[in-house]
């Protein structure tokens, strides 16, 4: 998998890889309430992970010229959801630290 930084943003380690999430666009988030809806809602949990792996594709493709969705769906892990989960909010400008409670609070 070749990388080319275009877009600065979060670093996870996936499987072994450095993966750098860049900045989702706005064509992507336009529909954020129906993303947010899916990602934390309780419920379907195979449709939380589907979100999570497109928007993580998305995210990756941008630096990522040929990494494919199938290459992202093996990257994550269960475990590794709630990093990629954070990694794409705090790239895109969502939120500044989803764990750190009193960033929260100053927002």
């Amino acid at each position: 998998m070749k990388y080319v930084r275009k877009h600065k943003g979060e670093i996870v380690n996936l499987g072994g890889l450095e993966m750098q999430f860049a900045p989702l666009t706005i064509g992507i988030v336009k529909n954020i309430d129906e993303i947010l809806n899916v990602l934390f809602k309780e419920g379907n949990i195979e449709k939380q992970i589907e979100v999570v792996v497109e928007l993580a594709y998305l995210s990756l493709k941008r630096n990522y010229d040929d990494i494919t969705r199938e290459e992202v769906e093996n990257l994550i892990t269960f475990e590794d959801i709630e990093n990629v989960t954070q990694a794409l909010f705090k790239s895109s400008g969502f939120v500044k630290n989803m764990g750190d409670e009193s960033e929260q609070k100053k927002t």
